[in-house]
């Protein structure tokens, strides 16, 4: 945060700057210091906003309220906005734009509106980590901060954000890619295939298992979820889901790097090839991320690996979700708003999926969410959805669960056994909010601690 403040304090001494290149590196600082606001607001609640540098003098400043932390956010994105293009050419990809200041925004916006800061607050917070009263208006206001963004077009019509084709290589594609609105950039490489590639795998550490909840929100062809078509067989987990499966999971019997996957019970990559690496201890492993195309021994190959912090599949689903708890006063009503659907079938149609229709409030809710949870599976999304949304304390207070493969050597099939426990998880209610280290409670006498802290 100072080294953006630093920018903007002494920037305008530079006098070969053009006017452009000024406003753009203006917007690209404020931008930055409203990510990294951001960034302490979902997880502490209200901070001290950093508005000066701060040199000398007193330092004792206490924390902001989280109303104020939210509009110093969306200030921030909007002044941002102005000066920042809609798209750079080729060799300036993953600069900021106009669209990521917006999407930061709506972003915002959506969290701020959800049921932790909003209508449904833990005990003993305060306007510091959350609003003072409830407003379903909140709502309507990160619905059209996300419309903005998806109307936003190129001077020639095209629309400045899409969908890219494929899911699967979504992840390491710069050329073409207009769905990333900002990402953490970065030159290529092998280490995401290093270190979640299945253990059995010369160079590959296995750092990633997958639950059997996470397999379970994954839809069937026709739509339908596992527990609610009879026709499913859970000894074959991988057959006839959508499009997002494959790429998101490697299960056993799938097909990596020269050979099939083996997590069954002494296969190959059931248990680590040495002390540094992890087993498979749910069954499946993780899929997303990693290039087919990367070689992580011998004759090494490296790809790109920009990690997405927005992108426009969320901004949809942004849209969607907050327009849904807007629109309708109860549960039970029927979703009239086509863009609701518009939006939710994009995402869905790419991962081959068919349309939703004619669905209630409630019934809108937990697609979108399940949609959320899919699609932005490993982006550091979920976990920040389940507190927002106040079901962290159901969702990850419970068990988790995966299955043990067993190989019959004399047919050579695979038996799945029902669900087994791998891990027992505990979220206390106080983990809605990280703690305020200490350390700065002693520089600061003026910070106050989060609740249960």
């Amino acid at each position: 945060m100072r080294k953006t403040n630093v920018v903007l304090e002494y920037i305008h001494y530079c006098e070969q700057l053009s006017q452009a290149k000024m406003a753009q590196y203006v917007g690209e600082a404020k931008l930055h210091k409203a990510l990294l606001h951001y960034e302490m607001l979902k997880r502490y609640g209200g901070i001290t906003i950093m508005d000066d540098l701060f040199e000398g003098g007193n330092i004792e400043l206490p924390r902001n309220t989280f109303d104020e932390c939210v509009e110093y956010i969306v200030r921030l994105c909007e002044e941002a906005a102005g000066g920042l293009p809609l798209r750079y050419p080729d060799n300036d990809y993953g600069r900021l734009t106009k669209g990521a200041a917006l999407g930061l925004k709506a972003k915002v916006l959506l969290y701020a509106a959800s049921p932790l800061f909003n209508e449904n607050p833990i005990a003993g917070t305060t306007e510091i980590q959350r609003y003072a009263s409830p407003d379903d208006r909140r709502w309507e206001r990160a619905a059209k901060a996300a419309l903005d963004v998806i109307n936003l077009r190129m001077p020639n019509g095209a629309p400045a954000y899409e969908l890219f084709p494929s899911y699967e290589r979504l992840f390491f594609t710069r050329e073409g890619n207009h769905e990333f609105l900002i990402a953490r950039m970065q030159g290529m490489t092998n280490n995401v295939e290093k270190r979640n590639g299945p253990a059995g795998y010369s160079g590959a550490t296995g750092n990633t298992s997958l639950t059997q909840e996470f397999i379970d929100m994954f839809e069937l062809k026709n739509g339908k979820l596992p527990k609610e078509d009879p026709e499913y067989d859970p000894q074959k987990p991988w057959e006839n889901r959508c499009e997002r499966f494959k790429a998101s999971v490697l299960y056993n019997g799938s097909y990596w790097w020269d050979r099939e996957v083996e997590t069954f019970v002494g296969g190959k990559d059931y248990t680590a090839l040495n002390s540094t690496a992890k087993g498979c201890i749910t069954g499946y492993t993780l899929r997303k991320h990693l290039d087919p195309e990367v070689r992580i021994s011998g004759v090494e190959k490296n790809t790109f690996h920009d990690f997405p912090l927005l992108r426009y599949a969320e901004i949809l689903l942004t849209y969607a979700e907050a327009a849904n708890e807007y629109y309708g006063t109860s549960d039970d009503d029927i979703v009239d708003d086509a863009m609701i659907y518009t939006c939710v079938n994009q995402v869905r149609n790419r991962a081959g999926l068919p349309p939703v229709a004619d669905k209630t409030k409630k019934e809108m809710r937990e697609i979108i969410h399940r949609e959320r949870t899919v699609e932005l599976a490993f982006e550091n999304v979920r976990y920040f959805d389940l507190r927002r949304w106040r079901e962290a304390e159901i969702v990850l207070n419970r068990p988790v669960h995966g299955v043990q493969i067993t190989k019959d050597e004399s047919t050579g099939e695979f038996i799945y056994s029902a669900p087994i426990e791998v891990e027992d998880r505990v979220f206390p209610e106080r983990c809605y909010y990280y703690p305020i280290p200490q350390s700065e409670l002693n520089k600061n006498a003026a910070l106050t601690p989060n609740p249960g802290w």
